[in-house]
């Protein structure tokens, strides 16, 4: 039990996740490379096989003078790192939750996510939207609408008596919505329409405590960020 037959990248949906789109191809991964490959090694870096760019990055005895490492050492930690939260995700069944801020007709303002390690899906959820309603606490905004695909959830956040949520997470949601002097709506969406905030939770890494936030939208999400628009959820 436990062993299932999906085989594409859980951050990114690449058709199949072979050990080089894990360990370099991946748009998570990618990222990461293009900020401390040397430049002049940057091209082959991409177009090498797997195995020989292994072998000669792991034998390397160049030093960065950026940062005055060794480009060999720093490869088998940042490997180690990659292969590690591929690992958290696939086999521990750790959780993240994100979020989306957009105005309103579902253009992006800034997005964030939030490694929470073993939780349910429940406290996840609702999680990322106290994450996010603290974002705004103080942007003075006069209307907020909450997306979720959560149904459960979207549910719970409409009670308007405290008590009666027996979750504490819920609650601080409620005392926010309460403090807050605007217009708000809850609204469940199908999982279709939502998903942006699902990729951006993926994308957290493992290590980052608390919530980080992207001010600018990652490249590779451009067309879920339209595909969401189209999808209905800002009519």
């Amino acid at each position: 039990q436990g062993i299932g037959q999906e085989v594409s990248c859980p951050f990114y949906g690449h058709s199949t996740e072979d050990i080089i789109h894990v360990l370099r191809n991946c748009p998570v991964t990618k990222e990461v490379w293009d900020q401390v490959v040397p430049l002049s090694q940057y091209n082959n870096f991409f177009s090498s096989n797997l195995s020989e760019r292994l072998l000669s990055n792991l034998q390397s005895c160049v030093v960065l003078d950026s940062v005055g490492v060794n480009w060999g050492s720093l490869f088998r930690i940042i490997l180690w790192h990659f292969w590690k939260n591929r690992n958290i995700f696939v086999f521990q069944g750790y959780a993240s939750t994100g979020g989306v801020v957009r105005n309103h007709i579902g253009e992006w303002i800034m997005s964030f996510n939030h490694f929470l390690g073993t939780c349910s899906i429940f406290d996840a959820e609702v999680q990322g939207i106290l994450d996010g309603l603290t974002l705004l606490k103080e942007q003075r905004l006069e209307r907020i609408l909450i997306h979720t695909n959560n149904l459960e959830v979207a549910q719970a956040l409409r009670m308007n008596t405290l008590a009666i949520s027996i979750s504490a997470l819920v609650r601080r949601i409620q005392k926010l919505l309460l403090q807050y002097k605007g217009h708000w709506v809850v609204k469940h969406i199908p999982r279709e329409a939502n998903c942006v905030a699902d990729k951006i939770a993926k994308l957290v890494s493992a290590d980052k405590v608390g919530v980080n936030v992207l001010t600018t939208a990652p490249m590779d999400l451009l067309d879920l960020i339209d595909k969401d628009k189209t999808n209905g959820a800002f009519d």
